[in-house]
C-alpha cells in the first residue's frame, strides 16, 4: 500500500480595498517515503469541521469528492496552487467571502499519481488567511468606537449639519451636540504664562533671567526635585542666580542633568561611553552582569546575540534569531546563527537539548536529548536524535542517530 505525506503551508496574499478571492496554498507530497516529482493530480474542498458540508469546492462540488482534478507541477515534493483561481484547469470556482462566515473551516485535499485518489488526512484547519477575504464587505453601522483607532476622527469628518457660526462641540452630562459658549471674563497670559481656561502654569522654560532678581533663589525657595531641564530657559540661571550652595542633590528633578553638565573625561573607567574607553583593565573592567542572569544584546529591539550561565560554568552561546534557544539544564551549547522570526510566514527555531551541542546556522535544525556533544554545521530540517558526538555537516533533511 503506498503512504502518502502531506506538510502544508498557507500564506496570505496581500489585503487591499478589494481583497482577492484567492488563498495561496503550498505543501508537500511523499510517496512511500519518497518526495514525488512528476505531474500530479488534485482535488480540493473547503468542508466543516466534520467533514460532511462542502463550503467550497474546485469544480463547484456540493458535497463530498469534486469530479473533476486539478493538474499541477510537483518538484522533489513541493507544489503550490492558488486556492479559487479559475484561470486555473480544473479551478471552476473562486472563494466567496461568504465561506469565512463560518468559525471553521477546513482544507481537505485528495491526490492522484494517477492510480486513483487518495484522501490525504487530517483536514488542514485554516486560521486567520481566508478570513481577510471577508475584509472588503463591511456591514453598515459595524464599526464600533472600539474598531477606531485614537485620533482617526477628525474636524473634516464631522457633520456640521444643525450647527451655527460660532458654536462648538460640549458635552451637557447626557450627550455631545452643537452649542454657543458663554461670555464671560477674559483672561490673558503674561510673560512665562499659559492658560489653559481660567487656569494659569508656568510656561516650560517661561522663567528666565530677567525674572530673577540677583541672589532671590535659595535653597529654601527650591521644592526637592522640582528643578528640571523643561522649567528653566537655556542660561537662565547663572551664578549670581543661586546663592551658595543652594542647589543640592535632592533639588534635582530626574534627567534633568545631561552629558553636556557631566566631567566625562574623568568617568573613562566608570562606565562605557559610546565613542569608546581607555586607562581600562582586562578582567578588571568589562560588559557583564555579576549574578546569575544572561545577557542579551539586541538590534532592532530584537534579541541577536545571549549568553547564558550555567551551573558547570560553561555558559551557552545562542547567536542569530530570538527563536533559536537551548533547553534548560544544558550547559556549553552553541548556536552560532540562523533561525528566523518569520520566514515564509513561518518562525523558524534552531534548538540544542544536549550539552555540548553545537549547530552552525541554518533553520529548523535540532539536537535532541542523549546526543552530547553532537553538531549540525548548517542546512534546512537536519536533527540528531540519541547520537552523542554525531555530526551532520548541512544540506537538507538529515538525520543521525547511534
Amino acid at each position: 500500500m503506498k503512504k502518502l505525506l502531506l506538510l502544508s503551508l498557507f500564506a496570505a496574499l496581500s489585503v487591499s480595498a478589494q481583497v482577492p478571492q484567492l488563498i495561496n496554498y503550498q505543501g508537500r507530497i511523499t510517496v512511500g517515503g519518497t518526495n514525488y516529482d512528476a505531474t500530479g493530480l488534485f482535488k480540493f474542498a473547503l468542508v466543516n469541521a466534520a467533514g460532511t458540508v462542502n463550503y467550497w469546492a474546485n469544480d463547484g462540488t456540493a458535497s463530498g469528492q469534486p469530479a473533476t482534478g486539478v493538474s499541477l507541477a510537483v518538484s522533489k515534493g513541493l507544489y503550490s496552487v492558488l486556492l479559487g483561481d479559475t484561470t486555473v484547469s480544473g479551478m471552476t470556482t473562486a472563494i466567496g467571502s461568504t465561506v469565512f462566515a463560518n468559525s471553521d473551516v477546513r482544507l481537505r485535499v485528495w491526490f492522484s499519481d494517477g492510480t486513483g485518489y487518495q484522501q490525504l488526512a487530517p483536514d488542514q484547519r485554516i486560521a486567520a488567511v481566508g478570513y481577510a477575504l471577508v475584509a472588503a464587505t463591511v456591514a453598515d453601522g459595524a464599526i464600533t468606537s472600539a474598531k477606531l483607532a485614537a485620533a482617526a476622527v477628525t474636524p473634516a469628518k464631522l457633520d456640521p449639519t444643525g450647527a451655527t457660526s460660532g458654536q462648538v462641540l460640549t458635552y451637557n452630562g447626557t450627550s455631545v451636540g452643537w452649542a454657543t459658549p458663554s461670555s464671560g471674563t477674559t483672561y490673558a497670559a503674561g510673560t512665562g504664562l499659559t492658560l489653559s481656561g481660567n487656569t494659569f502654569s508656568i510656561t516650560s522654560g517661561g522663567i528666565t533671567a530677567s525674572l530673577l532678581a540677583a541672589n532671590s533663589v535659595g535653597s529654601s525657595q527650591i521644592s526637592s526635585g522640582a528643578v528640571g531641564a523643561t522649567q528653566i530657559a537655556s542660561g537662565a540661571v547663572g551664578s549670581t542666580q543661586l546663592a551658595s550652595s543652594a542647589v543640592t542633590s535632592a533639588k534635582l528633578g530626574a534627567a534633568s542633568v545631561g552629558a553636556s553638565a557631566l566631567d566625562l573625561a574623568n568617568l573613562g573607567t566608570s562606565l562605557w561611553k559610546a565613542g569608546g574607553n581607555s586607562g581600562t583593565t582586562a578582567g578588571t573592567h568589562f560588559l557583564g552582569t555579576t549574578d546569575n542572569v544572561a545577557l542579551e544584546l539586541k538590534a532592532n529591539n530584537l534579541r541577536a546575540f545571549r549568553l547564558e550561565p550555567t551551573s558547570s560554568n560553561a555558559p551557552n552561546v545562542l547567536l542569530g534569531a530570538a527563536q533559536n534557544s537551548v533547553a534548560s539544564g544544558v550547559v556549553g551549547a552553541v548556536i552560532s546563527g540562523g533561525g528566523a522570526g518569520t520566514y515564509a510566514g513561518n518562525a523558524v527555531t534552531n534548538l540544542v537539548q544536549s550539552d555540548f551541542g553545537s549547530i552552525g546556522g541554518g533553520g529548523a535544525n535540532g539536537i535532541k536529548t542523549g546526543s552530547i556533544g553532537a553538531r549540525i554545521g548548517g542546512g534546512y530540517l537536519n536533527l540528531v536524535t540519541n547520537g552523542a558526538y554525531a555530526t551532520i555537516g548541512g544540506g537538507y533533511a538529515n538525520a543521525a542517530s547511534t
